[in-house]
């Protein structure tokens, strides 16, 4: 159900108002008798012109909260679509920026394969591990230079077993898998 505002309705959690941060101070009649009956000499008070000031005044607060809960909405809603366009803009740029090919096929001395492990290790070297050709899961583990040349077999039945849909880290320090 969600914490509303007593006053505006607005959601509190999400994105509270500019009037649930600043409450809303009215004219209080009897403060308002007061400092007419102190700044009158006579000490009466025409209570006509005390409703059309408390009138006046409901209305100017009225006035004040639409125009605010008008900004506040305009600016969560262009905060939302910043936020909304960006990540989409970083998700595309980083899915279709530079990406180039290593090796083809047999170029690489190990059979083609999808969903493999792969890593780039901090003395240049890039390790695959596993993967599969729809048919066969493979375990082994590869490893090349950053180029894509000089694959070399480490292992051919790592002890982890066939494996793919995987994933691989790599310690920046170590250089361990």
């Amino acid at each position: 159900r969600g914490v509303r505002c007593p006053q505006c309705r607005c959601c509190i959690f999400m994105c509270p108002c500019m009037f649930c941060c600043h409450p809303d101070t009215t004219i209080d009649r009897e403060s308002l008798i007061r400092e007419m009956r102190a700044a009158s000499k006579s000490r009466t008070v025409n209570m006509a012109m005390i409703e059309d000031t408390l009138r006046e005044d409901r209305e100017f607060r009225k006035r004040q909260k639409f125009k605010w809960k008008r900004r506040w909405n305009l600016c969560c809603c262009c905060f939302w679509l910043l936020l909304i366009c960006g990540s989409t803009a970083a998700v595309l740029l980083l899915a279709l920026g530079s990406w180039s090919l290593l090796c083809y096929g047999e170029d690489c001395g190990f059979e083609a394969r999808m969903h493999f492990g792969v890593v780039f290790t901090p003395s240049k070297k890039i390790v695959v591990l596993g993967g599969t050709n729809k048919a066969v899961n493979f375990g082994d583990v590869w490893e090349g230079n950053a180029d894509g040349n000089g694959w070399r077999l480490l292992a051919e039945n790592a002890p982890f077993g066939p494996r793919h849909g995987h994933a691989l880290l790599c310690h920046p320090g170590t250089g361990e898998l």
